[in-house]
C-alpha cells in the first residue's frame, strides 16, 4: 500500500514482536491511512520486528485516530519488501502494529522458500517416491505440498 492509501488492517495493541502480530491475538480491524513509508535495511528491520517495545525515532511518532481513520507509517525491508504498519499514538515505540497478508506476499514467500530449499527438493522427492511407492505424484505437486506443510507447521526449513 502506497502513501496516502486508505486500507483496513488488523492492528495489534502493544505486541512485543512480529510473532504476536502474526498470531493476531488482541487485534482489531482498523481503517488506516498510510501517511508515510520508510524503507530500512534488513538488519534494522529484523531488530525492530523482534522488539516492538524498543524506543526509536524511526516511527516519527506517527499515529492517532482522527474520528474517521487511524494514521500509520509503513516500514519496509529493503531486502525483501516485507513490511508492517505502525500507529505510535505519539509514543517512541510501536504501540499498535499490523501486517497485511495477501496473495502477492504468499507468492513471494513461496519463491523465497523455494530458492532456499531447491537443492534438497529432488533428493527429497526421490526418497518420497521410493518410500511411499506413489508413482503418479509430480514434482510440482510434491513441492507445493511440502511448502504448504512447512508453512502450516511453522517450520523454518525442511
Amino acid at each position: 500500500m502506497k502513501k496516502g492509501t486508505l486500507i483496513n488492517i488488523n492492528m495489534n495493541r502493544k505486541p512485543s514482536n512480529i510473532k504476536e502480530v502474526i498470531k493476531n491475538q488482541f487485534s482489531s480491524n482498523t481503517k488506516c491511512l498510510v501517511v508515510k513509508e520508510k524503507i530500512i535495511d534488513n538488519k534494522e528491520y529484523n531488530n525492530l520486528i523482534n522488539d516492538f517495545y524498543q524506543q526509536t525515532n524511526i516511527y516519527e511518532k506517527i499515529g492517532g485516530y482522527n474520528g474517521v481513520y487511524t494514521e500509520v507509517i509503513k516500514i519496509i525491508n529493503n531486502k525483501n519488501n516485507d513490511c508492517f504498519y505502525v500507529n505510535t499514538e505519539g509514543y517512541d515505540y510501536a504501540r499498535y502494529v499490523g501486517i497485511v497478508e495477501n496473495k502477492t506476499k504468499q507468492l513471494l514467500s513461496f519463491e523465497t522458500w523455494f530458492e532456499k530449499e531447491k537443492d534438497n527438493l529432488i533428493e527429497l522427492f526421490c526418497a518420497f517416491i521410493k518410500e511411499t511407492k506413489v508413482y503418479d505424484c509430480t514434482l510440482d505437486r510434491f513441492v507445493r505440498h511440502l511448502y504448504t506443510e512447512t508453512i502450516h507447521n511453522k517450520r523454518e526449513s525442511i
